[in-house]
């Protein structure tokens, strides 16, 4: 019997939750017990339903105006992002991780599962709880960077942090990366999507969760172009509505092709009403890419990763710099192309999405991407609950001596 408690902090959105589930899975059909800290109200609702805790944190305390500047989907590393996020507010910074620290205090969790959550990592350490990280390439400091030559002067939050870990008798960053990097670190991932040069960190392949499958009961005949934009309004403004509007635009072109929009959210805020030929449905399971054939979406790391197992190219409108990440690397690798969503004319885009059903070069670097992957023989959720069993048995052999 796994006997054990098991905290997974995440940040907002599905995306995290998705790669996180099926290890969740891992857990519970072992015996642990797991609960969940998300910050999306939706991803909170489908947890629920799938029988797990979830936490809240329902602090209500706003960072001071004179700390914030103007969000952006633009953004060149951790400290840029977390700065637009407030966290160069000394004192809202601080009680974001002390309010961690007393949840985590709370439950006792043997093991804390991480994903771009360095409060949660803070604390963690703080507890003496031993941690298993999920990475990116971008999210790692020795991965590459979101944009390429990251600009002088940037806001950094890493100060700030340094003086909370300072307080809390904690070892300092050199960076917020380094709050991405736990006592094992994973990346559900290939190396050629999410290249780290370091040789502790270990690849167990993509995780795939179609824990939204009930909601999905939707049948569609072969060869229609699945759209996913994610969220239509998020931190960097309405960066999924820009996707939809130019989807819809393009159907009333394409009036040959079936499209399927995936969102759950309402349409109201649109200036187009979607023609017959645009089929909205509310939740994104990756089985419907098996009989698509093309993959139009906002670049988030899963929706790339998904392409690449059902072989389905993706043409990718990146809402914002880890996106972009994504977007580039899948290009390289002749798997799919994108598009910058602020800067394309309806013209380009309809010539594109034209262009990428009918060149079958994208097909066959899918396939022989997957013939070279199946060789690795990634386990995916499984390695990672492996993994995290050797960290806990090495924690309880610490103790024991």
């Amino acid at each position: 019997m796994f006997d054990y408690k098991i905290f997974i902090g995440l940040s907002g959105g599905l995306g995290p939750v998705t790669r996180t589930f099926p290890i969740a899975e891992e857990f519970k059909n072992a015996g642990a017990e797991v609960c969940f800290s998300v910050y999306d109200d939706n991803a909170s609702k489908y947890l629920r339903k799938s029988g797990y805790r979830v936490f809240i944190d329902d602090d209500q305390t706003s960072p001071d105006s004179q700390f914030t500047i103007e969000p952006s989907s633009v953004f060149y590393n951790l400290d840029h992002y977390f700065a637009q996020m407030g966290f160069l507010d000394p004192k809202f910074t601080k009680k974001w991780i002390m309010n961690r620290i007393k949840m985590i205090q709370t439950y006792k969790p043997h093991l804390i599962v991480t994903d771009l959550s360095p409060h949660t990592m803070i604390a963690a350490k703080y507890l003496k709880i031993p941690t298993l990280s999920l990475v990116q390439s971008c999210l790692h400091p020795d991965g590459l960077p979101f944009q390429g030559e990251v600009p002088r002067n940037l806001p950094k939050v890493t100060p700030v942090f340094n003086q909370i870990l300072d307080q809390l008798g904690l070892t300092p960053i050199n960076c917020m990366e380094d709050l991405c990097i736990g006592d094992k670190t994973i990346v559900p991932s290939f190396p050629e999507i999410d290249p780290i040069n370091n040789s502790t960190v270990e690849y167990v392949g993509p995780i795939d969760s179609n824990f939204l499958q009930y909601k999905s009961n939707h049948h569609f005949k072969g060869n229609y172009i699945l759209v996913y934009p994610g969220r239509l309004r998020d931190s960097a403004g309405d960066t999924g509505i820009k996707i939809v509007e130019k989807v819809i635009k393009a159907s009333r072109q394409l009036t040959d092709q079936e499209f399927i929009l995936v969102t759950n959210e309402s349409l109201t805020a649109l200036s187009l009403t979607p023609p017959k030929n645009v089929k909205v449905i509310p939740s994104y399971t990756t089985h419907m890419l098996q009989n698509a054939s093309l993959f139009i979406h906002h670049g988030g790391h899963g929706s790339c990763l998904s392409s690449i197992k059902y072989r389905v190219p993706s043409l990718i409108l990146p809402t914002h710099s880890e996106r972009y990440f994504n977007a580039k690397r899948i290009s390289q690798l002749g798997v799919g192309d994108y598009m910058l969503p602020n800067i394309v004319t309806d013209e380009h885009f309809v010539k594109m999405v034209k262009y990428m059903i009918s060149d079958t070069s994208y097909s066959v670097n899918l396939r022989d991407y997957n013939i070279k992957v199946a060789n690795r023989k990634y386990k995916g959720e499984r390695r990672a609950f492996d993994i995290a069993n050797t960290v806990l048995k090495r924690k309880q052999k610490r103790e024991s001596q």
